[in-house]
């Protein structure tokens, strides 16, 4: 496996907000404007588990799914579906890379 992806990976994750962000924040969503199945910006929290190469799990239960990434896939109880190539290690990586860690959403 190349170093490339995966440390690109690692930047992506533990990098901080960009500071133009800083500069122009997210607007408030009043929640009376807010259309029901809207996505709304929320609050991160410490990371209580891996799903797979590009899922994880929040400590107040959420799942993240990370964008733009599509890792291998895992069997997680589906009959008859055989794991993808390198797919543990890209569970196994991304445990390393945020083990302890606190995510920040937005």
């Amino acid at each position: 496996m190349k170093l490339y992806p995966r440390l690109f990976l690692a930047i992506w994750l533990l990098s901080p907000t960009v500071p133009a962000a800083a500069e122009n924040p997210r607007p408030e969503y009043p929640t009376a404007e807010i259309p029901a199945g809207a996505l709304v910006p929320a609050a991160g929290g410490p990371v209580a588990g891996v799903t797979d190469g590009d899922t994880l799990t929040l400590a107040d239960g959420r799942e993240i799914r990370l964008v733009g990434i599509q890792a291998p896939k895992l069997p997680l109880g589906r009959p008859g579906f055989q794991a993808w190539p390198l797919a543990v290690e890209a569970k196994r990586f991304l445990e390393e890379i945020t083990r302890g860690e606190t995510l920040t959403l937005g």
